[in-house]
C-alpha cells in the first residue's frame, strides 16, 4: 500500500491555512505559533507569489527532500514513543505521511495521541487523532485512514 500525500501542483497556491504552497504540499511559508503571523520558511522563497509556476525539476527535488525529512521525523519520534513500529512498513508509511503533511511541530502537538501511543492504547490514540482540525477541517479522509490504522495496532 502506498502512502497518499496529495497531488502535484506546479503553481503556487494557498493551502487551507492560507500558507503559500507548491508541488506535493511543499510549504513556502509557515504560521508563527506565538504571533499567528505568516512567515517565509526560507529567505529564497520570498521570490514566489500565488500563481507562479515552479519547474517540475524543482518540485521533484522538494518532494524528495520533504519525504526524506518526514521519514526521518517519523523514525525519530517512533524510536522514542513506540520503537516496535519501526519494523512495521505500513506504520512507517502512514506516520511518515502524517509528519509530511503536518511537520514536526504540528505533529508533536497531538500530545494526547502520542501519550496514548506510548501507553499502547491505540483505541484512544485513534480517537485523539480524529479530535483535531486536521481530521475535521483539513484532510478528513487522510486522518480517518491514519486513525483506522491505529485501531489495527491494538
Amino acid at each position: 500500500r502506498r502512502a497518499r500525500i496529495g497531488a502535484q501542483n506546479a503553481r503556487v497556491y494557498k493551502d487551507s491555512e492560507g500558507i503559500l504552497t507548491v508541488g506535493v504540499g511543499h510549504a513556502l511559508q509557515y504560521k508563527d505559533k506565538d504571533t499567528g503571523e505568516i512567515r517565509w520558511s526560507k529567505p529564497e522563497y520570498k521570490q514566489y507569489k500565488e500563481g507562479d509556476e515552479v519547474s517540475t525539476k524543482r518540485i521533484k527535488q522538494w518532494l524528495i527532500e520533504d519525504a526524506r525529512g518526514a521519514e526521518a521525523d517519523a523514525t525519530q519520534v517512533l524510536s522514542e514513543k513506540a520503537p516496535e513500529l519501526l519494523d512495521n512498513e505500513e506504520a512507517m508509511l502512514l506516520f511518515s505521511s502524517f509528519f509530511y503533511q503536518l511537520g514536526m511541530t504540528n505533529a508533536l502537538g497531538f500530545t494526547n495521541m502520542w501519550a496514548a501511543i506510548e501507553n499502547r492504547d491505540y483505541k484512544t490514540a485513534s480517537k485523539e487523532a480524529l479530535d483535531s482540525v486536521w481530521a475535521k477541517d483539513q484532510t478528513p479522509e487522510r486522518a480517518q485512514r491514519f486513525a483506522d490504522f491505529l485501531l489495527t495496532l491494538g
